[in-house]
């Protein structure tokens, strides 16, 4: 019975798979077969993992008979990461009512502050809380502004009450020109804001001495009357 013969010259490893006692090995002593312990390290086993003392024969039909223990890890570890994807896509089942619970949650939470904060200007009920909820939604969003240092709410003096100050740093164009301070007034009321709620705030800038030139006034609801 013929025998095939496979060599394995400069570390290239064997072209196909065939029987470890198949396979011969060139060296500077000649050509010879594999030792105990190259088989073990083809096979991805340490070289020291048979202990005991076997025939050469037996040894390589143990170590033939065995998997290949790199392949083993690698398919475990494809199946790890394909069980740990159907699980983190599993699909759950809940009612309407559930459904529509977890998506307002989701969308809450996706949200910025600044989105929560102008819905609780618009939903707010009480006139108090729709006043303070405005001021912290102008303070929030002034914030974005760069240059706009020390933002400050519901400022009262012996005879004004001012909802927000600015102290005005900004290198834009825009704002460099104007004093260092910028006034806020906000109208968040249930009934339309007029030409005089407009003066009283006008009135704020002339009592800053010169400070101030420039200011916001925000509302959601107003009337053209006067303006």
């Amino acid at each position: 019975m013929a025998v095939e013969t496979f060599f394995i010259v400069n570390n290239e490893l064997c072209p196909k798979l065939i029987p470890l006692r198949r396979i011969l090995i060139e060296d500077k002593f000649g050509i010879r077969r594999l030792t105990a312990k190259e088989c073990l390290t083809i096979k991805g086993f340490s070289a020291d993992y048979i202990t005991h003392k076997i025939s050469y024969d037996k040894m390589l039909q143990l170590i033939g008979n065995a998997s290949l223990v790199p392949i083993i890890l690698r398919v475990a570890k494809e199946i790890i990461k394909v069980l740990d994807d159907e699980k983190s896509t599993k699909k759950e089942y809940c009612t309407k009512d559930e459904y529509e619970e977890k998506s307002t949650i989701k969308k809450q939470k996706n949200k910025s502050k600044l989105e929560v904060l102008f819905d609780v200007v618009e939903q707010a009920k009480d006139k108090i809380i729709k006043g303070k909820a405005l001021e912290s939604l102008m303070v929030q969003f002034f914030a974005q502004v760069e240059g706009f240092t020390n933002i400050q709410s519901n400022i009262r003096t012996k005879t004004e009450e001012i909802d927000v100050t600015i102290v005005n740093k900004s290198d834009n164009h825009i704002f460099k020109k104007e004093k260092v301070l910028i006034l806020v007034e906000c109208k968040n009321w249930h009934t339309r804001v007029g030409r005089c709620d407009l003066d009283s705030f006008e009135k704020k800038i002339l009592n800053r001495n010169g400070r101030c030139t420039i200011g916001f006034f925000c509302f959601l609801e107003w009337s053209n009357k006067g303006f």
